[in-house]
Order: C-alpha cells, then sequence, then structure tokens
C-alpha cells in the first residue's frame, strides 16, 4: 500500500472513491418553489433556504397564483403565474364562526378547504403543465396542500420534493405518537388503556370520517386530469421525497423515514431595527407582544377576553405594556367597550393609539419586537413559524390555539417548558391573566432554563440551512442522473427517490412485518401448548390411576 492511500484512508477517504470521477457539474438548475392556497409561512423557510441555491448559480422560480406573489418580494426570485384566485383570509374568517369550528373538529374548515383546493387544481393544472414545457424544471418543491403540483409534476414526470410544516400530518408516524388536530396530548406515554385505546381506534376513525368527503371529492377532479386516485386528499405524499419545517426537540422524538428530511426551523438571520417610537415604548416597559398570524381574524368574544385580560396584567404590576399586532382584525371588529372587575373602558383609545399601555399596530416588525429584551411574553395563536422564532428568540409564548397544526404546536410548546396555552373556547380572561402572571414572573428559573436548552437546540438546527440547500441540490442532481437511464413513467417511484425507500415499502405488508412469521411461531406455540397440556394430562391421570390399581391388587 502505498503512501497516498495511507494518506487517505487516515483522513477517512477511501482510495478507491478518490480516484473515480465525482459529478461536479457547474450546470445550473431550475428549482420551482410552489405553493397556492396556503400562507406565507408554507413558502417562507423555501424561501430562505434557496438563497444559498441560488448564491450556488442555479435559477430559483416561485410558481403561484398571482396574488401571492407580494410573499417572495423581499427575495426577487423569478415569478411564474400558474393561474387561480387567492382567497381573501379575511373573507373566509368572517363567514367561519372560529368557536363552532373548534368545537365540531374543524368540519367547516375541512369543507371550505375542499372548495378550494378543487377550485385552485382546476384553475391551475394545465397552467403547471405549460409551465414544466417552458422552464424544464430539474426539481419543484410543492407545499403540502398544493395537491395540485404535486399530482402535476408526477404526472409530468418532475423530479418533486413535498414540503410539510411539522409532522402532524402523518409522515413520520409512531405507535406512540398521537395524530389529532387538538391539543390532546402528543404521545401515549401517560394515557390510561382507554386513552390509548381512544387514540389508536376511535381517533383516527373519526379523522378518515371526516376526511371522506375532501378524499371522494378530490380523486374524482384527479380522474378528470389523468391522474390515479390517492388514498390521501393531498396526493400520494408515500411515493415522494418529503422535507418538513420542523425539528426533533420542538416536535416529539420518534424513528424519521429515510425518505423525509427535516429542515428546520429556518429563520431570517437579519432581524430590522426597531423605529424611534417603538424603541422608546419597549425601552420603558416591561411588556407583551400580541399577535395571532397575517391570517387569522379575532371575534368579539376572543376580543374582549383579550383586552380584559391585557388590563388585568397591567393593573396588577405583571407588565407595563402591550404591543398588538392586529394583522387581519381590523378596527370595525373590535367591540366599542370592554369589562374588569366592574369597569367599563373604552377600545377607541387604544385603536386610535392614545392608550398609555397597550399600543395597536397595523403591522409589526415581530422579530424586532420578540428579540428586546423586554419583550417578556408572546401572545399567539400558535402557527409554526411564530412558535419557531420566538423559540429561537428565547421569548416565552403563550397560546390561544384555533386550527390545522396550531392546537398541536400548543401542547408542543407545554411539553418543552417554554409557554403554555389556554382553551381558546372556554378560558376566561383571569385565566389568561393567571397563566400571564406566571409566565413573566422574574423568578420562574425553570421555565427561563427551559427556554436557554430549547433555543440553544434551535439555533444548532437552524445551522444546518446550507446543508439543507447541499440535499436539495443534490436531490435534483441525481434526479438527472439516474433518468439518463432509468426514465420512470408518470407516476411510478423514480429513481431519485429509489435508494431512499424502505425494503418494507417494497414488500407485502405481511412480509415487512413478519407477520407470517410471528403468526407461524404462534401456530407452534399452540401445538406446542396443546401436546404438552395433552401429555401433562395424560400424566395425571396415569398417577392418578396408579394408586387406585395398587390399592385393588391389594385387596
Amino acid at each position: 500500500m502505498n503512501l497516498k492511500k495511507i494518506a487517505l484512508i487516515i483522513l477517512g477517504i477511501s482510495p478507491l472513491d478518490a480516484t473515480l470521477p465525482v459529478d461536479n457539474s457547474s450546470e445550473s438548475l431550475n428549482i420551482v418553489l410552489s405553493s397556492t392556497i396556503s400562507s406565507r409561512s408554507h413558502i417562507k423557510y423555501l424561501f430562505e433556504i434557496a438563497k444559498h441555491l441560488r448564491n450556488k448559480g442555479h435559477n430559483i422560480i416561485y410558481a403561484a397564483p398571482k396574488e401571492n406573489f407580494k410573499f417572495s418580494k423581499p427575495y426577487n426570485y423569478t415569478e411564474y403565474d400558474i393561474g387561480g384566485k387567492v382567497m381573501n383570509p379575511r373573507d373566509v374568517f368572517k363567514t367561519l364562526d372560529v368557536e363552532q369550528m373548534i368545537k365540531n373538529n374543524m368540519k367547516p374548515m375541512i369543507k371550505l378547504s375542499v372548495e378550494i383546493s378543487i377550485n385552485q387544481y382546476k384553475e391551475s393544472f394545465e397552467k403547471y403543465e405549460e409551465m414544466y414545457k417552458k422552464i424544464k424544471a430539474d426539481l419543484i418543491i410543492c407545499d403540502f396542500l398544493s395537491s395540485v403540483c404535486l399530482d402535476s409534476a408526477r404526472k409530468s414526470n418532475v423530479p418533486v420534493i413535498s414540503g410539510f410544516q411539522g409532522l402532524n400530518s402523518d409522515i413520520a408516524g409512531a405507535p406512540y405518537i398521537t395524530n389529532t388536530m387538538d391539543s390532546s396530548p402528543t404521545t401515549t406515554e401517560y394515557l390510561s388503556f382507554y386513552q390509548r385505546f381512544k387514540q389508536t381506534v376511535i381517533t383516527p376513525l373519526g379523522m378518515i370520517y371526516n376526511f371522506s368527503d375532501m378524499l371522494k371529492q378530490m380523486n374524482e377532479v384527479r380522474k378528470k386530469y389523468g391522474v390515479p386516485s390517492s388514498h390521501n386528499p393531498f396526493g400520494a405524499i408515500d411515493q415522494v421525497m418529503k422535507i418538513s419545517n420542523t425539528y426533533i426537540g420542538f416536535d416529539d422524538a420518534r424513528p424519521i423515514p429515510s425518505t423525509l428530511k427535516l429542515v428546520g426551523p429556518v429563520m431570517d438571520d437579519h432581524i430590522p431595527e426597531l423605529d424611534q417610537e417603538l424603541q422608546l415604548f419597549l425601552d420603558n416597559r416591561k411588556s407583551i407582544y400580541v399577535a395571532f398570524g397575517s391570517n387569522v381574524v379575532l371575534s368579539e368574544k376572543l376580543l374582549q377576553r383579550l383586552m380584559s385580560a391585557m388590563q388585568l396584567a397591567i393593573d396588577s404590576g405583571a407588565v407595563e405594556g402591550v404591543l398588538w399586532s392586529l394583522g387581519n382584525t381590523y378596527h370595525e371588529d373590535f367591540p366599542k367597550t370592554y369589562e374588569v372587575n366592574g369597569q367599563t373602558y373604552s377600545t377607541k383609545s387604544i385603536l386610535d393609539g392614545t392608550h398609555s399601555y397597550i399600543k395597536a399596530l397595523s403591522w409589526a416588525p415581530q422579530t424586532a419586537i420578540l428579540n428586546h429584551q423586554n419583550t417578556k411574553l408572546f401572545i399567539s395563536h400558535g402557527g409554526i413559524e411564530s412558535s419557531h422564532e420566538a423559540i429561537h428568540i428565547g421569548t416565552p409564548i403563550l397560546l390561544m390555539p384555533m386550527l390545522g397544526d396550531q392546537p398541536r404546536n400548543a401542547r408542543l410548546i407545554k411539553n418543552r417548558g417554554v409557554g403554555d396555552y389556554v382553551d381558546t373556547i372556554n378560558s376566561t380572561p383571569y385565566d389568561l391573566f393567571d397563566k400571564i402572571k406566571e409566565l413573566t414572573r422574574e423568578d420562574n428559573y425553570v421555565l427561563q432554563d427551559n427556554i436557554k436548552h430549547i433555543q440553544s437546540i434551535s439555533h444548532y438546527h437552524n445551522a444546518m440551512r446550507e446543508n439543507n440547500a447541499k440535499f436539495i441540490e443534490n436531490y435534483a442532481i441525481s434526479a438527472k442522473i439516474c433518468r439518463k437511464s432509468y426514465q420512470p413513467k408518470p407516476f411510478e417511484i423514480p429513481c431519485e427517490l429509489e435508494p431512499y425507500m424502505e425494503a418494507g415499502s417494497r414488500m407485502p405488508f405481511i412480509a415487512a412485518y413478519k407477520i407470517d412469521i410471528i403468526l407461524t411461531l404462534f401456530s407452534i406455540g399452540l401445538v406446542v401448548a396443546f401436546i404438552s397440556l395433552y401429555i401433562i394430562y395424560n400424566l395425571v391421570k396415569l398417577l392418578i390411576q396408579i394408586p387406585k390399581q395398587l390399592k385393588q391388587k391389594e385387596e
């Protein structure tokens, strides 16, 4: 063995690998990022990761309805209009009773989602097909809510990755992980037998029933566009590579499938400066920051509850100020008054900016506010992006979850010890106030240590974004290489995914989980047990008969 080979081995490099040619093609790739009916949080993490891809010379295209182009403006990516109308979130929430929606297990929201998804499918499927021909995409990353993106890519044989928020869509299930759309425990660790039975059998059956109509309608529209039926309303996500904007430390630990890569959290490194007015407000007040995202429209009941709780917190001295980002909640949505301890307060001073302690903002630099040392608590709805931001910066969180992944995120926040949540429907201003007092206590050292702990995990994973960009780049390159020899047919598992597929996915369920072997062993065990019992029975019978026979002989 020569010295060169010895040196390579010492460095941990295979001598064989060192002599093989590696494809380091500098050819730029066309990478498409696409979202349709979802909010900015479903695409922002991809925009951030894609900055590293663009820096390497790759072309980044944002394919979305024209109304969503505003999401990509700070990044200046190429935009492609795939058509379809984006429903105004304010119009959606004004037609929904949030409290009734929560009580009815999200049924009204599911029904509305079906309507929006089908309309988007019809308006955009052919536009996607046109785009693939014009752009010659090397890879498209589809938000998981955009089933039209996933289905059209598979039909057109375009390499595709499905992007997720969190692990609540059963993309990384485990027997001890619950998969609900409420704030029930996220694992079965401390559940009774009945509770585990409910989570394992009854709840999944209920979810299947709730989504059955959506699945049926989505498969009907798929058929019209030559797409096979799927057992999942969002498409054949089990036959594509997946990435998710989360990390173990926020989500519960469990085995992660080889066809899923966790890429979260993806935090914007740039924290904007506060303007002079906000800087002065926070410099002089221990404050709460309140924000419910860009889509949620708060009902009058929830607004009254929040204002009363804020007033209680200020009156008690728990905090000295409140910054409230109104988002999609307009001034006309507010009640004219709210009441605390028998005293009536007008909301006018809050809305016109004259209130001494509560400042309402039509827009707020969220990360800058959270980053200020006097922001002691973040009250929010539990969206995953906002939750990641607060944890990353190190601000305690109090959640009022409403829909989608928010209830589960709320439970995860509580589990990690970095915040808490209240029952959005049944909580009172005093319930909120009690949580505010507890989470803003200066001597709550357990909370502070928990936040530092999870914050350190968040910082570690956020530093991986360049590696995540390399993974996406490599997946696109590997597709180009393998498809030279193995061009897949539409809707087949593509060659670039096959190395990541577990052998069990290609085997019959019974063989993959050794059920046939287990049943055989069980059968053998039954036979052995039966024979053993038969032998024992006869031995006992014989032992009983021997004394009788001896006695008879003596007589």
